[in-house]
């Protein structure tokens, strides 16, 4: 009886978890090495290594938000102003980005 009850439970979940993961859509089948994603006024925002940016998806596309060459950003962090904190892995730094869409000199 226990048995049977175990392997029951042990097959609801394995279903289930095969039903979420159907769920799944990729927004970006381009990232290099994609980290640090946060949800930030309905737009998700996340870092690129790769590539050496952070990169904005507002539901539709993807876009550059902030490019450094050298950085490495590694994750990516919304301020209570508006800013952006960056941090940059490669050049063992921590930067600011102020503003939309900025290149190096945003730091």
């Amino acid at each position: 009886m226990i048995r049977r009850h175990l392997l029951g439970t042990m097959l609801a979940l394995i279903l289930s978890s095969a039903a979420q993961a159907a769920d799944v859509k990729v927004i970006n089948n381009d990232a290099w090495f994609a980290e640090g994603p946060i949800w930030y006024q309905d737009k998700l925002f996340y870092v690129e290594y790769g590539r050496g940016t952070v990169t904005v998806w507002d539901g539709k596309k993807n876009d550059i938000f902030w490019k450094m060459d050298g950085c490495g950003p590694s994750a990516v962090l919304p301020t209570t102003t508006g800013e952006f904190l960056v941090t940059c892995y490669d050049n063992n730094t921590i930067g600011r980005i102020c503003g939309r869409r900025q290149d190096a000199a945003g730091l």
